[in-house]
């Protein structure tokens, strides 16, 4: 009496319980402590109310397992067979092990495993066949290596080696190993591609670093002197001191109105010289080199020597020196 109190109330407790993912495992272990005190009545009442608030095949694969065996302790087999078939088409592999079903209850899983485990193998094949077709390897891979697994298993005898299950099993391990084939690949190529993309990523930072090194330099370099023209206001321009322009010689022929535009520094000093328009090609190189000597002072902003271009016309008479 005192041990049917002590269950009912048991019982009470875990129906009052709304299992979650932390407290569904602490059921399913209340569940076994009720199987094996042989209370198969109260474990499967708890059963029920777990298989109403359980989702997944994960979840539901347990209850199933120890409803199955709560329905063959009792003697209610039909049921029993029909909880089984829903454990076998969940996992075709599955057999209580010695140490949770005796050998009664483990003859009863083999009887169905053998009515069900050709079926389950064909459409297990056709499942695989089309995530192999659909370009889903590792699907199709691991479907391939179950339905090798299922027909090397002992429950099909000698169904396994005979037309169509032993032609299933040659074309399975076909797949298998083309679809393994196909994951190693695209894993290598997946690697391949992420190689490249760090590569990529290491070269564009390493040509970003360069980019912002190159900003610095420019960065940290003196500003060039501003060059002043008359066209600038409150400038004063230079004042020659020297202004020399070389004769022309009789020998160079032929010539004709020039321009040169000169660049003066803050000394004074011509810094650049360029003929804009030529006089004589021969003449040009005479007055490109006389302006290394001529002497000004300095322009000036704001009594500051600054630099400044100065365009200077070159008309000549033959034989004559300029002084312009």
């Amino acid at each position: 009496m005192q041990t049917f109190l002590i269950r009912a109330g048991l019982v009470a407790a875990l129906l009052s319980l709304h299992p979650r993912a932390g407290e569904a495992q602490e059921t399913l272990d209340a569940v076994r402590d009720l199987y094996s005190s042989a209370a198969y009545e109260d474990a499967l009442t708890v059963l029920d109310r777990l298989s109403t608030t359980t989702g997944p095949a994960a979840d539901r694969f347990p209850i199933n397992k120890y409803r199955a065996f709560c329905y063959l302790a009792l003697g209610r087999t039909t049921e029993a067979e029909h909880v089984i078939e829903n454990l076998i088409s969940d996992n075709p592999l599955y057999l209580p092990s010695d140490s949770e079903a005796s050998p009664r209850l483990r003859s009863a899983f083999s009887a169905v495993r053998q009515r069900m485990l050709p079926s389950i193998v064909q459409q297990k094949y056709a499942a695989a066949k089309v995530a192999f077709d659909h370009k889903n390897y590792e699907a199709a891979e691991a479907g391939f290596a179950e339905i090798v697994d299922a027909l090397a298993d002992p429950d099909l005898g000698a169904a396994g080696s005979r037309p169509p299950l032993s032609d299933i099993g040659t074309l399975a391990l076909g797949f298998r190993d083309l679809s393994a084939q196909a994951v190693a690949r695209a894993a290598a190529a997946a690697a391949a591609a992420a190689e490249a993309a760090e590569a990529a990523a290491a070269a564009e930072a390493a040509a970003l670093a360069e980019a912002a090194r190159v900003r610095e330099a420019a960065a940290a370099l003196p500003t060039p002197p501003r060059i002043f023209s008359l066209a600038d206001a409150g400038v004063s321009p230079p004042v020659i001191i020297r202004q020399d322009f070389p004769q022309y010689p009789l020998q160079f022929g032929p010539m004709t109105d020039g321009a040169l535009d000169i660049l003066i520094d803050e000394t004074g000093t011509v810094e650049e010289a360029v003929m804009r328009a030529s006089v004589n090609p021969r003449y040009d190189r005479l007055a490109l080199a006389a302006t290394k000597n001529w002497k000004f002072k300095p322009a000036t902003v704001d009594g500051k020597p600054v630099k400044f271009r100065k365009s200077i016309s070159v008309s000549l008479k033959t034989g004559v020196e300029g002084r312009l």
